[in-house]
């Protein structure tokens, strides 16, 4: 994870807010794809157990390198 993607993670789980905004939604699948090393893909907004796969997936790795 690069600087700019970690700088605006620990911006995105900042936030209090429960709803991501288009915006925030387009940058979890680009950061995604290039963390996980495939390409841009845009889960459904219809389940939303795939755009919190990948907060999830992204926050190991974030979690993972703040303990470095």
């Amino acid at each position: 994870m690069n600087k700019e993607y970690f700088d605006y993670w620990t911006k995105f789980r900042a936030s209090k807010s429960n709803r991501i905004t288009k915006k925030e939604y387009s940058k979890i699948c680009e950061i995604h794809s290039v963390l996980f090393s495939h390409g841009y893909f845009e889960p459904c907004t219809c389940n939303p157990k795939g755009v919190q796969k990948f907060i999830k997936d992204i926050n190991k790795i974030y979690d993972d390198r703040q303990g470095s």
